[in-house]
């Protein structure tokens, strides 16, 4: 992302006309812009917080289709690596305001997950110019299943660097399901790691 962007980003509470139209897309819409899409650079997302929205019935049902990611880097023992983690928010409207949970006067988290470029390898390589959040190579507790999920990450949209389409999946083993498409829209400066509440 160039500085002239970011320093013309204005934030907005609520979810752009751009983005609810991806939202409401056809499935076979949205895999194309996956597969057409690019990969965002670290730099774009480190620091920030996006709103997001999950397509698809099984997010409805288990009320998860409203969420916000934070992005940030994180320090290890080799070296600094791009992570996050997602935050659980009020389930109302998708063009309605991002209200965190919070417990313990700690935001809810439900996740987290490190960056990295998405494998070349059989099964997995379908989309060589995304970004994979890796959720099984996070400090998520042992008995998380969120630690099986995988995320594709792509700009749909290559001038409009605010706006990221992902597709998530569930993997086990050799085994992979697809879980839902989601909508990724940036939303303000992010506060940094932070544990689960």
């Amino acid at each position: 992302m160039k500085a002239r962007h970011l320093s013309t980003f204005r934030p907005s509470p609520t979810a752009s006309a751009r983005a609810l139209k991806l939202w409401t897309a056809a499935p076979a819409t949205l895999d194309e812009l996956v597969q057409d899409g690019r990969r965002p650079p670290g730099e774009a997302l480190a620091g920030w917080r996006f709103r997001g929205l999950h397509t698809g019935l099984l997010p409805r049902v288990l009320r998860r289709r409203k969420f916000i990611t934070t992005f940030y880097q994180l320090e290890l023992g080799y070296g600094s690596v791009l992570g996050g983690h997602t935050v659980r928010v009020e389930q109302n409207g998708p063009e309605e305001l991002y209200t965190p949970r919070r417990r313990g006067g700690r935001e809810v988290i439900e996740g987290l997950f490190v960056v990295q470029a998405a494998p070349v390898s059989p099964g997995w390589g379908e989309f060589p110019r995304a970004a994979l959040l890796h959720y099984g190579r996070a400090d998520n507790p042992w008995y998380d299943a969120r630690q099986f999920r995988r995320d594709y990450l792509v700009y749909p949209d290559y001038d409009n660097p605010d706006l990221l389409l992902g597709k998530a999946y569930v993997s086990l083993g050799p085994f992979r399901w697809q879980m839902s498409f989601f909508i990724l829209e940036r939303l303000e400066r992010s506060p940094g790691p932070a544990n689960p509440a």
